[in-house]
């Protein structure tokens, strides 16, 4: 039991280690998730209303994996709330060592979350894409295209970054044995993949809104509501994974 009031790896000269009561980011993460889910349970709960009682519109795909996106949202926060409640975001030094691998890997687990959640807002705007502009041929085939290449490109991530160890649990506990691949490779070529999708999502609708039959300025406007709409949902997500 001596050994849980060590630090995880000796202090910087200098420094007395604090394992009682360290420096934390553990508060400002529970405030900002709170702040996040609050933004994000607004929104789906105005689009749930006005789906539901106010156009009394059947739900539709759409609809659906925003509720799923929701969901998906509140096992994140609660996944890093608890990593950092177990010493994500302390010093090292600060930090039992017992409790670091047990703090990974609920950190671990709410980035295999992280992939699938932005799959699925993706999806989500893919799915209303296609409602909005379903008459429009080419419309269509482009965002097909969107819902393959955003389900294969997130579902390549999800298992590489599963499987990048091996075992699986050498990726938050390094004495077990095995290997893992180079660590930083995965994250740039995830993120390039993911920056693709993401562009890809909001440039879509430029082609079918451009192709409406209203004056240059609506057309604008109306653009704009669609970068807004999709800076809205993703804002929250993208400030909890920060």
């Amino acid at each position: 039991m001596a050994t849980q009031w060590l630090g995880a790896i000796p202090p910087p000269p200098g420094v007395t280690p604090n394992i009682i009561d360290p420096p934390s980011q553990l508060s400002g993460n529970i405030a900002l998730h709170t702040v996040c889910l609050t933004l994000a349970t607004a929104a789906v709960a105005m689009r749930v209303y006005t789906r539901t009682i106010v156009t009394c519109t059947k739900m539709g795909a759409d609809d659906y994996f925003c509720l799923a996106s929701f969901v998906l949202t509140v096992a994140f926060s609660g996944l890093m709330i608890k990593s950092y409640t177990l010493g994500i975001g302390r010093h090292l030094w600060d930090t039992p060592p017992l409790w670091v691998p047990h703090a990974l890997k609920w950190f671990t687990f709410a980035q295999y979350v992280y992939l699938i959640l932005t799959a699925t807002i993706k999806l989500t705007f893919l799915f209303f894409y296609r409602r909005v502009f379903s008459p429009q041929t080419l419309s269509n085939i482009l965002i097909t295209f969107g819902i393959t290449f955003v389900t294969v490109t997130h579902v390549a991530i999800l298992f590489a970054t599963i499987f990048s160890c091996s075992p699986i649990a050498r990726a938050w506990n390094i004495a077990i044995p095995g290997r893992c691949i180079n660590p930083t490779i995965l994250p740039y070529l995830s993120g390039a993949l993911s920056s693709a999708t993401d562009l890809y999502v909001l440039i879509l609708p430029i082609y079918p809104v451009w192709n409406l039959h209203m004056k240059l300025r609506r057309k604008i406007k109306l653009l704009g509501v669609f970068g807004l709409g999709i800076l809205y949902v993703y804002s929250p997500v993208a400030i909890q994974r920060l």
